[in-house]
């Protein structure tokens, strides 16, 4: 079931890199829970359009627009 999932998430979606760069960027972010930072950072670094979370408090100050699983599957119909 998750590798279906996964493997159905990555046939559409590009998947943000995490190396040094990211990771030091992430880490002068210094924010409580270093996962989110590293998730934002890699975005950033990526340029994503958005990073789609349940918990967009948890990225109030990320580079990129973080909608909610809802919002962002609004904002990708829009235009259809």
């Amino acid at each position: 079931m998750a590798a279906d999932t996964t493997e159905a998430i990555v046939s559409v979606f590009g998947v943000a890199a995490v190396d040094e760069r990211v990771l030091r960027v992430a880490l002068e972010l210094r924010w409580p829970d270093f996962e989110d930072a590293v998730t934002a950072a890699a975005a950033g670094h990526a340029q994503c359009d958005a990073l789609v979370t349940r918990n967009p408090g948890h990225l109030k100050r990320s580079p990129v627009r973080v909608p909610t699983p809802p919002e962002a599957i609004a904002w990708l119909s829009v235009g259809r």
